[in-house]
């Protein structure tokens, strides 16, 4: 460097070592500026790399999101499709297997429709054959009834005549008959033959069955309407003729008392003209009583009870040495009384001679009483002795 026109070698080293410290400065600032430069390039690039290290893993882990938000939705998607699927194959399954319960259904429907048409008409054969069989059997059953019914009625007797026997010889001079219309609806409805109506006669509040010619009653109603026949009231009146009050056989009526014998009957009245000569009687009677009543002379009467009472006086005796004597007496009474109504029968058809007749017929053979004569045809009351002979 000069100075004043004269190099200066001092100055010049100082320049120099100026310039040299002033470049090594300068190395140094530089050095230090490229330090720093490179710590900034370092921090920048450590912080850029970071930053870049930091983007790269937000990237990936957005990435990584995105794709695990894209499997999750993947997954739900294919959750959703699996369960779609699923509900779809389930769905299809359940319409399927409705399909084949319906199928089923129906199937069962139809067999069981066949099955119970099947019934119904095995049901209905049955039903119809016991309605067959009822139907004969209450065909067979209505003629037993019928048979049975007809035979009872059949012996039903609505004949006055038959509970009241005469004496022989004096029929024509009694008059026996009912005064009352129902028991000539009766008898009329027992000469038709036709038993239903007798039993239409019978019927009242409690027979309830109802019973036609096409349909007879049951049994039951049968013996319920002959129960109400047997308690079935009636008046009798029995009459003399003109002929039978003058006579002097007294005809009287009476029934059987098993200790009396023939009486008066009970609720007999006597019918009587203004003399005081008996006409007649008038006796109440039930039809199942079956009471047997007797027109007699007074003679068979008197005779038939003395029968009565020493057969009575008898069976007395007998039942006094027994402890039951009142019971033995009854049951021996009870059971006699029949044979003595039989017999009280028997000897109305033979009843005791006519007195009158009798003096009648003594006269008749006296007077064509045989003369005795001796030998030449002489009169035997002619000769001497005739007196002692006569």
């Amino acid at each position: 460097m000069a100075v004043g026109k004269r190099f200066d070698f001092d100055a010049a080293r100082e320049e120099a070592r100026a310039k040299k410290q002033a470049a090594k400065m300068k190395a140094l600032i530089s050095n230090v500026v490229l330090g720093l430069v490179a710590i900034v390039v370092l921090v920048g690039g450590k912080v850029g790399w970071d930053k870049w290290q930091e983007k790269r893993a937000e990237d990936k882990a957005r990435q990584e999101a995105a794709e695990l938000a894209e499997q999750q939705a993947q997954a739900e998607r294919k959750r959703k499709e699996e369960k779609a699927r699923a509900e779809a194959q389930a769905k299809r399954e359940r319409e399927r297997k409705e399909q084949e319960a319906a199928r089923e259904r129906e199937r069962r429907e139809r067999e069981e429709a066949r099955e119970r048409e099947r019934r119904e008409r095995e049901e209905a054969r049955r039903q119809a054959e016991e309605a067959r069989k009822r139907e004969q059997e209450d065909r067979a059953a209505q003629q037993e009834l019928k048979r049975f019914i007809d035979r009872e009625v059949g012996a039903v007797r609505f004949e006055i005549s038959e509970r009241v026997a005469v004496e022989a010889g004096s029929d024509r001079l009694v008059e026996v008959d009912v005064d009352d219309q129902r028991w000539q609806d009766f008898c009329v409805a027992s000469r038709s033959k036709r038993s239903i109506d007798v039993l239409d006669l019978l019927r009242d509040k409690s027979i309830t069955e109802d019973f036609s010619d096409e349909r007879y009653p049951s049994r039951e109603t049968f013996d319920k309407l002959m129960a109400n026949l047997a308690k079935e009231r009636f008046m009798m009146v029995v009459k003399l003729q003109a002929e039978a009050i003058r006579s002097y056989k007294r005809l009287t009526l009476v029934s059987v008392d098993k200790n009396e014998g023939l009486v008066s009957p009970k609720g007999a009245r006597v019918l009587k003209d203004n003399s005081g000569r008996v006409l007649g009687w008038t006796i109440p009677f039930v039809y199942g009583d079956n009471d047997q009543f007797f027109v007699m002379s007074m003679v068979n009467i008197n005779k038939l009870n003395r029968e009565w009472r020493e057969f009575v006086n008898k069976v007395r005796r007998d039942a006094s040495k027994l402890s039951n004597k009142d019971e033995y007496v009854d049951t021996r009474l009870s059971e006699a009384v029949k044979d003595f109504v039989a017999s009280v029968r028997i000897e109305l058809k033979n009843p005791p001679p006519d007195p009158e007749l009798e003096k009648k017929a003594q006269a008749e053979k006296k007077a064509v009483k045989p003369k005795i004569q001796m030998r030449g045809g002489s009169d035997i009351r002619s000769m001497k002795g005739s007196r002692a002979l006569r």
